[in-house]
């Protein structure tokens, strides 16, 4: 293509926020935005909360759509067909593309999926990635198709995970990489000069859907095993334990060394100390001063 394509962009989490913001620096024209409906939140259910995606959206006066579905919606597929987008971006959009939407682009739709494919497919590879202690994750261009991250590589890069990085942090860096990456190969590849490589299929690996209940922390597990759950489940859905009835979260922590004096817990090989905590209807606190107030609630 001898000029810049227009793109319409696909996107929910602040995950898309580094990528779109690079295109738009980069000169490529965005004639539109699609991002999940404002979600329901606050007290009551009562109050809304526009997407990350959305808010950048609106701030930078890009045509934002906000659909509730998809499938059968003929009269959103007929406003992208009129458009006339030449190539699609995905990042963290959340529902799967019908595949009469991804035939509408004439370079497809370009998705960014946070880890090296076909490891950890699915809709949580950086929590995995991290909950099995890896040392290292990364990120993958791929062509979006029918089926969970199937599609051919375009790129991949490689990111260390270290050892303090919980899901939110590590976001943010593939996030950052993954913007210079596609802004890096997407001129290559809108040339044609770039041959889409099939994944190897036999080595796909799924990560799982999680939910609030994985985030109880079982304290027979070894001391690793508790971090690596805290760090991967940062920011949601969080880890916690129970103190007679009462829910406290573990928001930080550290293996405990024999001379540290603070709120500790016994796991299966030593124990963690507790750095920021937070008992249910209460406000974040440090470890000691979860002691200091509440310290009875640790007596069985």
């Amino acid at each position: 293509m001898s000029s810049k394509p227009k793109i319409i962009f696909w996107g929910t989490s602040e995950l898309g926020v580094p990528v779109l913001d690079l295109l738009l620096q980069n000169g490529y024209p965005i004639i539109g935005v699609i991002s999940a409906p404002d979600a329901i939140a606050g007290r009551g259910q009562k109050q809304t909360q526009a997407s990350a995606i959305s808010q950048f959206a609106t701030q930078h006066n890009l045509p934002l759509f906000q659909p509730e579905t998809l499938r059968k919606n003929d009269d959103f597929f007929q406003t992208l067909i009129d458009l006339k987008a030449d190539l699609g971006i995905l990042v963290a959009y959340g529902k799967l593309i019908p595949e009469r939407f991804i035939t509408l682009f004439p370079k497809g739709i370009i998705n960014l999926h946070p880890s090296l494919l076909p490891k950890y497919r699915g809709p949580s590879p950086l929590q995995t990635a991290i909950l099995n202690g890896d040392t290292q994750t990364g990120l993958s261009l791929m062509l979006l198709d029918q089926e969970m991250d199937h599609g051919e590589i375009l790129a991949q890069a490689k990111q260390v995970i270290e050892p303090t990085d919980t899901t939110a942090t590590l976001s943010l860096k593939l996030a950052r990489a993954g913007a210079e990456l596609l802004i890096k190969i997407l001129p290559d590849y809108l040339a044609d000069k770039i041959t889409p490589q099939p994944q190897d299929h036999t080595q796909a690996t799924i990560s799982k859907i999680i939910n609030k209940l994985d985030g109880q922390l079982d304290w027979t597990k070894t001391t690793a095993q508790i971090l690596n759950q805290i760090r991967a489940f940062t920011p949601w859905p969080g880890t916690y334990t129970k103190l007679q009835c009462k829910i406290l979260k573990i928001i930080k922590a550290r293996a405990a060394t024999p001379t540290d004096i603070g709120l500790r817990f016994h796991c299966a090989d030593g124990e963690i100390l507790a750095e920021e905590v937070q008992l249910e209807g209460k406000k974040k606190m440090t470890g000691d001063e979860f002691l200091r107030g509440y310290k009875h609630l640790l007596n069985k």
